[in-house]
């Protein structure tokens, strides 16, 4: 059994009528090599979409999770940094 997944939260303020669709990129000054994790949007884009998320009409936040990838490496902490990337409907 490995650690449960931890989580990115995406939050918007301001008119919450629409589907806002957020894209995001993994930042290269984290430490974790992408190997060693797997990314998963809890609200799915349809079609699919690996580097974007949505956020829901009605909702602020939408979430995306992260879990560590089990391999026989021993290896210090590691860190998987994610970033807000240019979009319509964002600053």
């Amino acid at each position: 059994a490995g650690l449960p997944p931890g989580r990115f939260a995406f939050t918007r303020t301001g008119d919450l009528s629409q589907n806002l669709l957020v894209n995001y990129a993994v930042d290269p000054a984290g430490t974790a090599s992408p190997t060693d994790y797997a990314l998963a949007p809890e609200q799915v884009v349809v079609p699919f979409t690996p580097t974007a998320l949505v956020i829901p009409a009605g909702q602020a936040t939408a979430y995306l999770s992260v879990t560590a990838t089990a391999d026989l490496i021993e290896e210090n902490l590691e860190a998987v940094r994610v970033v807000v990337t240019a979009g319509s409907g964002y600053d």
